[in-house]
């Protein structure tokens, strides 16, 4: 062998240590061997941690058990701390369908040492594994039911039980969980449809919940099954909300337009490049947002006559910030916007009930309103004649000839003012000639009759 004398001595042992040095690479393991020992290994690691899973399950699996001999009893109760008798039985079959059915009882009743045990009064904090249970408490208006301080009629703030359950907690994404988003609606309207939540919290009246069920959203969701309508927390957060008057909640005034183009996304970029979106972009707060034209619970189709944004009820919302004079001296809007459509043939026949007659959307635009000096708005006098075509084929550039908004006076619109005064003049002089010739052929008439009379 060649390398025999490099050997030193005839032992086996001598030997094996000099293949062992002088021939490192025959046993150095290959590729093959160090990938099948590492899957090795990995599968050695992942049977542990599922035999410790196992025995895990199976110790969760012998408390319950050990905690069902009583409670699964339907009559077991407990005195509260105000006299009366409380239920603590625990359905077995509910506790298994429940999002925390491997979990151990004590790992919520964590004062429960012994079996059986004695009555307590410690809450459950669920915030020992749930680390989001903490926004509720920074958010002020939805705190936690612990840390909120006694409050008339015994009536606290929700707790998580009260909105997820207690040994029924399902997924969100559970139909028959409380918070599964068909069922939001009427979960917030156990508390805010209740009068004694109302008066111990001071909220407004339960309306809401009613104007929500009546509007498009609440239609959308009840009638056609839609579940991307909008519902409670999609506007007002869900563990972090906050009230409305809060600059950080998602239903304050300045983050309203964010808040509706989660859904309605082409709506708000023709918004936000609108004079109206600018504005409220630059944190004017007098700037309308989607809520002052739409409403807030009581949105409903434009098509539904009860709507604010129904074309004949249009001129009115419109109205409401550009005749107020207040906004009117502070912006700079120019005045009687409103009274001069009312008094346009477009006005009277929307007053009259006309749902296809022009209205200020039709002529300004919805939600992409600009100044009539934007060469892009549909008022522009460039664009007037292209405007008017819609409903009248054929216009062209006398369209844009004068002023749209009529206040004829010696100043503006002489003309329209001249022949309003003639006409008013001509036709005051007409009625008072006719009525002058009745009286005069009353006059006649009695005298004919008084000649008639007297040759009798």
């Amino acid at each position: 062998m060649a390398l025999s004398g490099d050997i030193h001595g005839s032992s086996r042992e001598g030997a094996w240590r000099a293949r062992l040095t002088l021939s490192p690479h025959k046993r150095t393991p290959t590729r093959n061997q160090q990938r099948r020992a590492g899957r090795v290994g990995v599968l050695n690691l992942v049977a542990l941690a599922a035999g410790q899973l196992l025995l895990l399950v199976a110790s969760a699996r012998a408390e319950t058990r050990e905690c069902l001999m009583c409670h699964s009893a339907p009559t077991i109760s407990r005195t509260s701390a105000g006299s009366a008798q409380e239920s603590v039985h625990v359905d077995e079959s509910v506790l298994a369908a429940s999002v925390h059915a491997k979990q151990q009882c004590t790992d919520c009743h964590t004062d429960i040492e012994t079996v059986p045990h004695e009555p307590t009064e410690q809450q459950v904090r669920c915030d020992r594994c749930h680390d989001i249970v903490g926004q509720m408490g920074e958010a002020g208006a939805f705190g936690s039911g612990e840390t909120q301080p006694p409050l008339a009629h015994a009536v606290t703030a929700p707790a998580c039980t009260d909105c997820h359950g207690t040994h029924d907690i399902r997924p969100a994404s559970d139909p028959e969980s409380p918070t599964y988003r068909m069922n939001i609606p009427a979960l917030c309207a156990t508390c805010h449809a209740e009068p004694r939540f109302r008066a111990a919290y001071g909220l407004a009246s339960g309306r809401g919940v009613k104007q929500y069920r009546a509007s498009v959203h609440g239609q959308g969701l009840a009638t056609d099954g839609l579940v991307v309508a909008a519902v409670c927390t999609d506007c007002h957060g869900t563990h972090d909300i906050r009230k409305v008057t809060d600059p950080r909640s998602p239903a304050a005034r300045a983050h309203i337009p964010s808040t509706c183009a989660k859904c309605h996304v082409g709506i708000y970029k023709a918004y936000a490049r609108s004079v109206h979106g600018m504005a409220s972009a630059t944190g004017i707060a007098d700037a309308p947002v989607c809520t002052d034209c739409h409403g807030e619970h009581a949105i409903r189709r434009p098509t539904d006559p009860e709507s604010s944004v129904y074309p004949t009820h249009v001129a009115q919302t419109c109205g409401s910030c550009h005749e107020d004079e207040t906004l009117q001296t502070k912006y700079g809007l120019p005045g009687n916007r409103m009274a001069t459509y009312l008094g346009s043939y477009h006005g009277v026949a929307s007053k009259y009930g006309d749902a296809k007659v022009a209205n200020c959307g039709t002529c300004h635009g919805v939600h992409d309103v600009l100044p009539s000096s934007d060469p892009r708005s549909a008022v522009n006098p460039q664009n007037i004649p292209r405007t008017c075509g819609r409903c009248h084929p054929g216009a062209g550039q006398n369209f844009a000839l004068g002023s749209v908004h009529l206040q004829p006076s010696r100043k503006r619109d002489v003309g329209v003012f001249a022949v309003r005064v003639f006409y008013t003049i001509f036709i005051a002089a007409l009625g008072g000639a006719f009525l002058v010739h009745i009286v005069l052929d009353l006059i006649a008439w009695r005298r004919r009759a008084g000649r008639k009379r007297r040759g009798g």
